[in-house]
């Protein structure tokens, strides 16, 4: 099965999971910060979520740039060491320059799938092998980096929420909820 067929059984198997959030989200069940009709008025604590959820992102989005950049560092670094190792300019016969200057050029030209082809070439059945620990060495270094940005986004949220499930224990008030009237009028019970 090609990769285009593989992709489309994926989306249509997603379909209806896809539709019923969407469904959900558009008739604003998920997420219900802003009023359902235009007549009701939004509350304080509706605009403080709206302001809380934006400050996230905005907070965000400087780590997450951040991250991608030092990704793309890290995979570069690790196909220079890869390029480095097993000395893949040698496998280059029209080369005639500084093996420097061939890996840090392949280092940013070829990507992964590249290089671990001209590995296969020179090692031929110590290729798997080779790849596994290059592959293990990369999805380590690349979940050290996304765990960093994360501790760096989540951590003062987290710290801010608890802070604030702390104040309101402290009150010791509960949120107030208010019922329907049908609930406490004497009327509409069931007779005893």
């Amino acid at each position: 099965m090609t990769a285009a067929r593989t992709l489309q059984a994926a989306v249509a198997d997603s379909r209806p999971f896809l539709q019923w959030c969407g469904a959900r989200v558009f008739h604003n069940q998920t997420l219900p910060f802003f009023p359902r009709s235009a007549t009701e008025p939004v509350s304080r604590l509706q605009w403080l979520r709206i302001a809380c959820i934006a400050a996230a992102f905005a907070y965000g989005t400087p780590i997450a740039s951040s991250a991608y950049d030092q990704l793309i560092r890290v995979n570069e670094q690790a196909r220079t060491r890869l390029i480095q190792h097993h000395r893949l300019w040698e496998l280059e016969i029209g080369y005639r320059g500084r093996p420097e200057t061939w890996t840090r050029m392949a280092a940013r030209l070829l990507n992964d799938r590249q290089l671990l082809a001209r590995v296969a070439l020179k090692y031929g059945g110590q290729a798997p092998d080779i790849e596994l620990e290059y592959r293990r060495d990369v999805t380590i270094a690349r979940a050290e980096v996304v765990g960093k940005a994360l501790v760096l986004w989540g951590g003062p949220l987290l710290a801010l929420y608890g802070l604030a499930w702390l104040a309101r224990r402290r009150n010791g008030k509960a949120p107030v909820r208010v019922q329907p009237a049908s609930i406490y009028d004497p009327r509409y019970r069931p007779p005893a």
